[in-house]
């Protein structure tokens, strides 16, 4: 490294070999530091720190003599300001929350540790030691006036009716919110919220960070813009990211961060909470853990997205049974709409609108497997990033493909390709067993049992169902009445196509009709 400070890194660990490989697996002189003193358990490392003041503690968690977590309470008792990591086997929750409390800025597991991890992990150290030294001179302008944190917190209650008060520094406010995810019950997401509560507020401790208000999915906090020598965005990504890695760890379970613009007085804070975006909505173009600026959402483009040509494109290469066509399809038009900016909540709808398409155009072979499309089904609703909606679409094509292929396009016998085609032929008219075995010059019994040897398939069924795929396409008409539809199918008896539609599709023709009007038409 050219320049700067080369901050020195004390490692504890009472395995001579996982010191070792510490040392070794970086360059850390490359990264800004100097890795040249460890400690075999907490006592050794006591005399270490006073002895060579180290900048960066890694230590483990379980240790003799002393574990680490007594290591970390006695040596910030002792009045240590340096940087503490946390590289332990065990996955204790209690022991992050008490990490968090004496302002251990990341935790890893020893498993999950890789150069290019260590690397990531020590350049965020890096900013906040770098940070630091930077400001020591000016510590006292990082942390919010107890008259400004009283202004601000009226102006929440009442953003409406604010007063005009300026502030003594300018302020972001960080918006950390969670989002109801599929198969989590209401307790389940009550201890995420708590979960998450207890983190930011450890974190907050001490910190230029002070916790403002939270709500049931939501923590707001107040962070002090720095001074203009320093990157303020990577202030506040050191912070997400170690509030991410800690809440995905502990809970397995993601939260989002909506940043809002500097703000200077009550007013503009006031108009900001007037202004503030659904937040589950902004996360679609981006990743759980990513920060999303506040005012991103004024320059989305608030118009409706026609999802005709889509459809149409997914209706061909769905009838031609080319399901990796239909993801192709659908990921480069929602990448597309990501690039043009389209209002969030526009692209979803979108999405939901083309998912519907896609569910009511193969209801014959999801009702076969309905289990499984409503587990698909739940995940694609819940989804809130663009990956998760592209995820679920896909394993929706995937399960679809998984079905038996059309007949014409299986090896079977040249008399079963003609019967299909003499189906398919004359599909608008009544259609018997004995009409069938008089095209092929076969006897009844001789083609039933052919057709039922070749493909698994009951002939008569397979008359019966192509029928009423043939209908799912004449129902999306709504000038032809479900009566006419029946017998343009060669259907006598309008009672009997309904109770074939039900049995195939789980569904009557007019309801199917209403939904499927819904979602090509809008």
């Amino acid at each position: 490294m050219k320049g700067g400070i080369m901050y020195k890194v004390l490692i504890v660990d009472d395995e001579k070999k996982v010191r070792i490989s510490l040392k070794t697996m970086i360059r850390w002189e490359n990264e800004g530091f100097c890795a040249d003193y460890s400690a075999k358990d907490g006592i050794d490392a006591l005399q270490m720190v006073q002895k060579c003041h180290p900048h960066l503690i890694i230590v483990d968690i379980i240790m003799p003599n002393m574990n680490g977590i007594e290591f970390i309470k006695t040596v910030r008792n002792i009045g240590y300001k340096g940087e503490i990591l946390i590289l332990s086997d065990s996955q204790n929750f209690l022991y992050a929350v008490e990490g968090l409390r004496n302002h251990v800025c990341d935790y890893i597991v020893k498993t999950d540790i890789t150069p290019t991890l260590l690397s990531q992990c020590l350049s965020r150290i890096k900013y906040r030691l770098d940070s630091r030294f930077a400001l020591s001179s000016k510590k006292e302008n990082l942390f919010p006036t107890a008259d400004d944190l009283t202004i601000l917190s009226d102006t929440l209650n009442d953003p409406a009716h604010a007063a005009e008060h300026l502030l003594s520094k300018p302020y972001f406010m960080l918006d950390i919110f969670l989002v109801m995810d599929s198969g989590i019950s209401s307790s389940e997401f009550s201890n995420l919220t708590q979960t998450l509560w207890k983190l930011v507020s450890e974190y907050a401790k001490g910190s230029e960070c002070h916790i403002l208000h939270s709500t049931a999915a939501s923590v707001f906090i107040i962070i002090p813009q720095q001074s203009a020598n320093l990157d303020t965005a990577k202030s506040v990504v050191a912070i997400t990211e170690s509030l991410q890695t800690h809440f995905r760890f502990y809970s397995n379970a993601n939260c989002g961060f909506l940043l809002s613009p500097v703000f200077r007085s009550s007013k503009q804070f006031a108009n900001l909470l007037l202004s503030i975006p659904q937040a589950e909505k902004q996360i679609l173009y981006h990743n759980w853990g990513e920060i999303v600026k506040w005012e991103e959402h004024t320059h989305y483009h608030d118009q409706a997205i026609d999802t005709k040509k889509t459809i149409q494109a997914l209706r061909k290469a769905m009838d031609e049974g080319n399901f990796y066509a239909c993801k192709s399809i659908f990921s480069k038009k929602v990448l597309q709409l990501k690039t043009q900016q389209y209002l969030p909540a526009n692209t979803i709808h979108f999405m939901e609108q083309v998912f519907s398409f896609v569910l009511l155009h193969n209801t014959i072979l999801l009702a076969e497997s309905h289990e499984l499309a409503d587990k698909i089904k739940d995940e694609f609703y819940h989804s809130h990033t663009l990956k998760q909606y592209i995820r679920c679409f896909n394993q929706l094509m995937d399960f679809l493909s998984s079905k038996p292929a059309k007949i014409s396009g299986l090896s079977v016998r040249k008399e079963i390709l003609e019967i299909e085609d003499y189906i398919h032929s004359n599909i608008d008219k009544k259609i018997t067993l004995s009409m069938i075995a008089e095209h092929i010059n076969m006897s009844t019994n001789y083609t039933s049992r052919l057709f039922k040897t070749e493909t698994g398939i009951n002939l008569m069924s397979h008359i019966n169902q192509s029928k009423i795929h043939r209908s799912l396409f004449l129902l999306e008409n709504p000038n032809i009445s479900v009566h006419d539809i029946s017998f343009a199918l060669g259907f006598e008896e309008v009672p009997y196509f309904n109770r074939l539609f039900q049995k195939f599709c789980k569904i009557s023709p007019t309801a199917y009709r209403k939904q499927i009007l819904a979602t090509v038409q809008e």
